[in-house]
């Protein structure tokens, strides 16, 4: 399974949250500060890792599968009444 590393820097804090700039893009996502390591203040460089659960998202894919398969089924949008 493939992990795929990037810098970030911690912009601002904005009450419980953290305004995080990543990589090169400077792309800025918000986070939850409960979420991030103690200590963690504005100028702070993080390295965030993420990688998919293979597993989750097999069960993720059939469960919408199955839901999309259920959704056509069903004539729950009869406009001509």
């Amino acid at each position: 399974m493939k992990t795929k590393t990037i810098c970030a820097v911690v912009d601002r804090i904005e009450g419980d949250l953290a305004v995080i700039l990543l990589g090169k893009s400077g792309y800025a996502v918000t986070w939850p500060i409960e979420d991030l390591p103690d200590g963690i203040s504005e100028g702070s460089v993080l390295v965030v890792s993420v990688r998919e659960d293979s597993e989750a998202s097999k069960a993720a894919k059939a469960e919408i599968g199955e839901l999309i398969d259920r959704l056509k089924r069903e004539d729950c949008c009869d406009f001509t009444q």
